[in-house]
């Protein structure tokens, strides 16, 4: 059985091509903002360091993850990749835990 991420994953992405295509990517954002609070998977981590960041430097988590991946020389395409698994698995790359980590201490 699949799982909800999988399920609505492609048609998340179809829309955002489809949006970018046709110039409405801040209506996309829109989507993207309401897509992350009812899709969100609560409760993977005692502790959201990247959620920590976003809310002392108050922007997104996207902008955290584009500023801490940045720093490794990561394509901007790779960075969306790794910022849609943590939307649907909660899954975040070690260098950007250990760089929200390290800001949070700082």
């Amino acid at each position: 059985m699949k799982n909800l991420g999988t399920l609505i994953s492609q048609p998340i992405f179809e829309a955002e091509k489809l949006c970018k295509e046709n110039g409405l990517e801040d209506i996309f954002e829109m989507t993207k903002k309401v897509f992350m609070v009812i899709f969100y998977p609560i409760g993977l981590e005692s502790i959201n360091e990247v959620s920590e960041v976003a809310n002392r430097e108050e922007c997104s988590e996207y902008e955290v993850f584009r500023h801490f991946t940045d720093s490794n020389n990561t394509s901007p395409k790779k960075v969306d990749i790794f910022f849609k698994e943590y939307l649907l698995e909660g899954k975040i790359p070690h260098w950007i835990t250990q760089s929200c980590r390290n800001y949070l201490r700082s």
